[in-house]
């Protein structure tokens, strides 16, 4: 159990623009930066300043802009965001960017870019905290235009080790493949990750944790034997050699499409949750735990029945879980705190529960009476979880972010609404596309995308915890 504890939020807020309301507190990343913001890509660096790497839409196609923010309560962000692909702005598809930070302070971003007629995966860093970045580098031992690389995903460790994953298509159908630095990016040596005969079958959004023991876990989802299966691969030593592939998921293969997969690591413990079945209207939501980085794992566990799982983990505590759950008729809902059902009169609701070693999990909060599209992060700090959801209420876009000391029920921390006066028009303001990150210190960061009628635009906040825990 963790320790209870004394009220801790302090929200350092500040708001400019045309949507700012009375109600309205925040910071604004992009600034003097124009055009549609999304898919925002957050990290902290070691010195504790916050770094947001984005989609950035002016007219013509998207490029990558990243900004940083000094650390502490007073902290800035840049005068000007800076654009990372260098092609002419605005002529090709820039999207999907990834951030990473080494313990060195160097920053790593990867994105899917189309300047070259077919997506390919770039990647560029930074050595002076992300004021100045390296000319971008295609990844990948394909020809320029050949294939479609996409949906990368970035990881960084000590000593200079960089890995990147991607879907390629270079062989028919998606395989997933893995590129790996020793010397901080300058170099790259790359594998495919699935087995069996290339391009035979799709293999795709795979998720990567690296440690900086020489671990390394690589999970996709893959079609092999029908629909999607769940799929994990293991590294003692920094990608050089892997074990066999394990397939995660229970039951006959492709019987039942396993996706959605999310990976919390704390430790040697690394859990995956992951949604089975079909989601109409609810998928089975499952877990499984490694004690040994991935090298082995435990027995399936269902979680719940809803959609989107996000597992967390506190040192070796049981996980956490929260997921959204969607009811189709009214809004009357049904919810389990401590054993008692309960109706709660919301169309949309965030839950969460925490597993036990002793029996199935039990379910401890709802914790947000927004409606309308929602999204969700979960996170640990050393002594608590977090959780944040965005939605709409009363018409307004809005997030709320709760705490939780370990296995008590959820307490709201702050809620934050912006917008327009809804009352005088009917502009429709949704806030989506949520991402955070906890530093050593326990400060928690949130960035987010409001889209005002189709303009998307950052936000972001920070909590401290005070100073009198």
């Amino acid at each position: 159990m963790l320790s209870a504890l004394a009220p801790v939020a302090t929200l350092v807020l500040a708001c400019t623009g045309p949507y700012c309301a009375p109600d309205t507190d925040f910071e604004r990343p992009t600034l003097g930066a124009m055009g549609t913001a999304g898919a925002p890509a957050l990290a902290v660096a070691p010195d504790g300043a916050a770094l947001l790497l984005w989609e950035s839409r002016v007219g013509g196609e998207s490029d990558i802009l990243f900004s940083r923010r000094e650390s502490g309560p007073d902290g800035r962000w840049l005068a000007e965001p800076i654009r990372l692909d260098t092609d002419p702005p605005g002529t090709s598809r820039s999207i999907e960017p990834r951030l990473a930070t080494g313990p060195e302070g160097r920053i790593y971003a990867a994105w899917q870019d189309g300047r070259n007629g077919k997506d390919d995966i770039l990647f560029s860093s930074s050595i002076d905290g992300g004021l100045g970045w390296s000319k971008e580098i295609r990844l990948g031992a394909t020809a320029a235009g050949v294939s479609s690389a996409s949906m990368a995903a970035l990881a960084a460790g000590a000593g200079g080790h960089v890995f990147v994953t991607w879907e390629d298509t270079r062989d028919g159908e998606r395989d997933v493949y893995l590129a790996r630095s020793l010397d901080f990016g300058s170099t790259w040596d790359e594998r495919r990750i699935n087995s069996g005969e290339p391009g035979a079958s799709a293999s795709y959004h795979p998720q990567i944790v690296a440690a900086d023991d020489g671990t390394l876990l690589v999970v996709w989802w893959d079609e092999r034997h029908g629909l999607s299966d769940l799929y994990v691969r293991w590294s003692g030593d920094f990608g050089a050699t892997w074990s066999p592939e394990v397939r995660l998921d229970s039951g006959e293969p492709g019987a039942v499409p396993s996706r959605d997969a999310r990976v919390a690591v704390s430790g040697d413990r690394v859990v995956i949750a992951w949604q089975e079945a079909p989601d109409d209207p609810f998928a089975t939501l499952v877990s499984r735990t490694s004690e040994d980085r991935g090298a082995s794992w435990g027995e399936i566990r269902e979680i719940g029945r809803g959609r989107h799982p996000f597992p967390v983990v506190i040192g070796d505590h049981s996980p956490c879980f929260a997921w959204l759950v969607a009811q189709r008729a009214g809004p009357a809902e049904k919810t389990s705190i401590g054993g008692r059902i309960r109706e709660m009169p919301q169309p949309v609701r965030l839950q969460a529960m925490h597993a036990s070693a002793e029996g199935p999990g039990r379910e401890v909060q709802v914790l947000s009476s927004l409606t309308g599209p929602a999204s969700l992060w979960l996170g640990a700090a050393p002594d608590r979880i977090w959780a944040v959801r965005t939605g709409t209420l009363v018409g307004r876009a809005a997030l709320e972010v709760f705490e939780n000391p370990g296995d008590q029920r959820w307490s709201s921390a702050i809620q934050l609404t912006f917008g327009l006066d809804l009352v005088t028009t009917d502009v429709e303001i949704t806030a989506h596309s949520l991402r955070g990150a906890v530093s050593a210190d326990g400060v928690v960061h949130i960035a987010w995308v409001a889209d005002y009628d189709g303009v998307g635009d950052l936000g972001y906040f920070r909590l401290q915890p005070s100073e009198d825990r």
